[in-house]
């Protein structure tokens, strides 16, 4: 089995220093994923910098910024073979 799991913030920037964002951890995505990880399955785990995130040597990790980011990664990693996705990330209005 394979699934993708999403975590964490992502980021609106206002100007090169700024930006909007949201106190998201992803601990939910990240205790889902080391569940799946236990019982054998093959973990892609997408998630917003500050995020919490399983042990990298037992999944592929993709990190983002912003909703674009997300948007990029989704749609290239959706191209693969999935069995479940799980959307957890605390994506900004």
């Amino acid at each position: 089995m394979n699934i993708l799991i999403t975590a964490g913030p992502t980021r609106a920037y206002i100007d090169e220093i700024r930006y909007i964002s949201n106190y998201s951890t992803g601990e939910l995505a990240t205790h889902i994923a080391n569940e799946a990880i236990k019982k054998g399955i093959k973990v892609t785990f997408i998630y917003g910098r500050g995020s919490l995130t399983p042990d990298k040597k037992k999944v592929k990790l993709i990190e983002i910024q912003t909703i674009k980011d997300l948007v990029w990664a989704l749609k290239r990693e959706l191209k693969k073979k999935y069995d479940a996705v799980i959307h957890s990330a605390a994506v900004l209005d």
